[in-house]
């Protein structure tokens, strides 16, 4: 799954008819860069980018849902967390920058480092079920927007198993999973 990390506004070219008029300004485009689980760490920042102008979004992984047993559904897991930075300091074109993105399942959260190799940004993974029990954990998201992944369900009956939560983005944290 593609999660977005880049956004920088990078000017647009601009074909005239006839004559070229040097007052005129380029508009802007946004330029959108995805990194998944199948990138390299590190990642080298293009030649465009402008550090006066872009955000990183990253999304964590949810957690998985806990197996079902001879008479009790599976738990579902907590969704991954959500969180932005925008113009953040020690950032520029052409540098390096490690990143991970956490793969569904995993404690491994999301993030991404600056120049001076802290993490800028993360998106903390959600807890996985163990059976029938949620294991819903507190998220340390990282950033100037945050947000959190939503609760897996809890088994309320049998056998039916019950939902994950929802994972959290830039409108605001995940629902919670319900009961089975």
């Amino acid at each position: 799954m593609a999660r977005k990390f880049f956004s920088t506004v990078v000017p647009k070219p601009i074909c005239f008819p006839g004559p070229v008029r040097t007052s005129a300004k380029a508009p802007s485009v946004t330029k959108t860069i995805y990194l998944t689980t199948a990138s390299t760490s590190p990642y080298t920042l293009p030649a465009d980018f402008n550090p006066a102008n872009f955000s990183i979004e990253v999304l964590g992984p949810g957690g998985s849902g806990g197996n079902a047993s001879s008479s009790l559904g599976g738990a579902g897991g907590q969704g991954g967390g959500y969180a932005k930075i925008v113009n953040a300091a020690n950032f520029a074109a052409g540098a390096s920058i490690a990143f991970q993105v956490g793969a569904a399942g995993t404690s491994n959260p999301t993030w991404v480092k600056d120049t001076t190799t802290t993490i800028a940004v993360q998106g903390d993974y959600g807890g996985s079920a163990t059976g029938p029990a949620p294991n819903n954990r507190s998220q340390a998201n990282t950033g100037s927007t945050t947000a959190l992944g939503g609760s897996g369900g809890t088994i309320t009956s049998s056998p039916a198993g019950a939902g994950g939560g929802g994972a959290a983005g830039p409108h605001g944290a995940g629902s919670a999973g319900t009961g089975g």
